[in-house]
């Protein structure tokens, strides 16, 4: 019987805390439609520990306090399910993904997919990162208005695609773009939330769209895979490093390899397409930030050697994700009766901590709403006050390459370009999938570095 904070406490009461009252349909739809204002009013009227019960018969403990945050990410691992948690993103990511995997098996998944993410192997691809921006940024209009989450998608998935697959087949990179293209454009921001809507009714329906480019795409993955197995010497993308080096299609199997690339390029590009979006739009909003990074930029073409050296702009990625967590809520389900600090959870309850919240609770974050680059330039918070991609056991794989990427990004762009916000900015969000982005994709008008707006 697991013992500690996750450990079974019969005197303590099994009563949740309270949450809206609203019908668990409702709770639901405010959920998908505005995640952090949902979140927002709840913890204003409840406090740092909340339930929320949405359709399906679920129940959901949303908890921001660190001590909370800390007592979940470490409780036992045997308990605190995460991969039951994700079981919705089954269909999307398959069910050898990392992602929907507890236990051995998950560690199993994990331990190859470390390598590619981390020191020298994650910075090999500063250049291709810094050449996909240029190329980029030499296709945006002049002097008019255009949306910047757009471009930045555009730079994102050339990066993951380039990186899983390489360069040595250019039809394989333009069909792997399309089809992941239909996939996200297709799902919408519902079906991950609700299973009832996920009926095939043809093609041209949005789950029947889903599963014929899902099935296309999974077609060219083993054949990528397949190939990479039968010549993976002088090779440096991903797949073949996965293949060759770590083990991972004797480890994995073929279907095991093909869904954690599904997974790779799921997770690998949207998120922090969204994150580019709302760094650009703080940092625009805010003269006095912009001038420093072009400080601490200096004169000339970036280099990406640099990043390393340049700790406002690690700041300012930081401090973006902050305020603008990928994911609002990281998701655990309980096994068996768990405690945390005097309240006994039952079985078959979600626990959440979240990132949303955490971050902009003054108590934690001083004056929490205000972007300020500045509060990370100094003694690092802890893991259960900052934890934008999760935490314990489940930190993302991909979280070090994500800030890395942001880095290049922002630094290219803004050693090459100048740019204005359009319009009059506004912070208010939409839902993409289980993302939130700028609800005007963060319009900007662009113009030569040097010659004004």
């Amino acid at each position: 019987m697991p013992s500690g904070r996750g450990s079974i406490l019969r005197s303590l009461p099994m009563a949740l805390p309270p949450g809206p009252r609203l019908p668990p349909l409702l709770q639901t739809l405010a959920w998908i439609r505005r995640p952090g204002p949902f979140l927002d009013e709840c913890a204003r009227r409840h406090g740092r520990r909340f339930t929320l019960r949405f359709v399906g018969g679920r129940t959901f403990l949303i908890v921001s306090d660190p001590a909370d945050v800390q007592a979940v990410f470490r409780g036992p691992p045997e308990v605190f399910l995460s991969g039951q948690a994700n079981q919705g993103f089954r269909p999307f990511l398959g069910e050898h993904s990392l992602f929907v995997l507890d236990g051995e098996a998950h560690r199993a998944h994990r331990r190859p997919l470390l390598g590619p993410f981390r020191g020298e192997r994650m910075r090999a691809y500063g250049e291709l990162i810094r050449d996909l921006s240029l190329q980029e940024v030499g296709r945006w209009p002049r002097g008019r208005a255009f949306p910047l989450e757009a471009a930045m998608h555009e730079v994102t998935l050339e990066v993951i695609l380039r990186a899983i697959f390489g360069e040595r087949e250019p039809g394989r990179l333009a069909r792997a773009r399309e089809l992941v293209e239909r996939m996200t454009g297709r799902a919408g921001a519902v079906l991950p939330f609700v299973g009832a809507l996920r009926r095939d009714l043809g093609p041209w329906s949005p789950w029947g769209g889903f599963l014929a480019a899902r099935a296309r795409f999974h077609t060219l993955l083993v054949e990528a895979i397949r190939e990479a197995h039968r010549a993976p010497q002088g090779r440096e993308d991903i797949l073949a490093r996965l293949v060759a080096e770590e083990g991972a299609l004797g480890t994995w199997g073929e279907e095991g390899l093909r869904d954690e690339l599904m997974t790779l390029l799921g997770a690998g590009h949207e998120t922090t397409t969204a994150a580019l979006a709302w760094a650009f739009l703080r940092v625009l909003r805010t003269p006095g930030v912009l001038g420093r990074i072009r400080e601490e930029l200096g004169e000339g073409p970036f280099d990406p050697g640099r990043v390393a050296s340049l700790r406002y702009l690690e700041a300012v990625v930081q401090e973006t994700l902050r305020l603008h967590p990928p994911i609002p809520i990281a998701l655990r389900w309980l096994a068996a009766p768990a405690a945390l600090d005097g309240l006994e959870v039952p079985a078959g309850t979600h626990v959440c901590p979240s990132p949303w919240l955490t971050h902009r609770d003054p108590r934690v974050h001083p004056d929490p709403l205000r972007f300020r680059p500045e509060r990370f330039l100094g003694p690092r918070p802890t893991a259960s006050a900052f934890y934008p991609f999760g935490g314990g056991g489940r930190l993302c794989v991909g979280a070090p390459f994500a800030v890395y990427e942001m880095q290049v990004i922002l630094a290219t762009v803004l050693a090459r370009v100048d740019l204005r916000l359009a319009g009059t900015p506004t912070l208010r969000a939409r839902r993409k999938g289980i993302i939130t982005t700028p609800v005007h994709g963060t319009p900007v008008v662009v113009s030569p570095r040097g010659a004004g707006s």
